[in-house]
């Protein structure tokens, strides 16, 4: 015959109790923050990602495929963005459309050279990758059930 032991009333957990996680002072869920800064910076089509812009970028997109920095590295990765290498400054800076400005580019590759131009990371890479060393991120169809 087992003997069945209770926990004592005051360890017992409750169901739906999660452990406390530490939020240091001033913390704001990432919805909050990215809400607050959206509500700082003027509208994509403000900014000049306009009718215009897209049209010109599904353009560049179909003739330049491939990402630049990869590709110089010796792989073939399909790009995603494209990327103005001078940054544009509003609509009517010739800048924008121009095709000498433009680069296609992965999304590792893109992030990279945002997070470097904007300070959150080190400096945005200058050389390209060295050959065969693929990006972080590399898109996989679905994993197979049961492994």
């Amino acid at each position: 015959m087992a003997l069945a032991v209770a926990a004592p009333a005051n360890l017992a957990a409750k169901v739906g109790d999660a452990p406390r996680q530490f939020r240091p002072p001033g913390w704001r869920p990432r919805a909050a923050r990215k809400a607050e800064a959206d509500a700082r910076r003027a509208s994509a089509w403000k900014r000049g990602y306009d009718a215009t812009w897209y049209e010109f970028r599904d353009a560049w997109i179909r003739e330049h495929p491939l990402c630049c920095e990869c590709e110089a590295g010796g792989l073939s990765v399909a790009a995603e963005h494209v990327d103005h290498v001078i940054p544009f400054d509003g609509v009517d800076d010739p800048l924008r459309l121009d095709p000498e400005n433009v680069q296609s580019l992965c999304r590792p590759c893109h992030s990279r050279k945002t997070a470097g131009e904007l300070g959150w990371s080190g400096p945005a890479r200058a050389e390209p990758k060295p050959a065969g060393v693929p990006p972080r991120w590399i898109p996989r169809g679905p994993r197979p059930r049961g492994t």
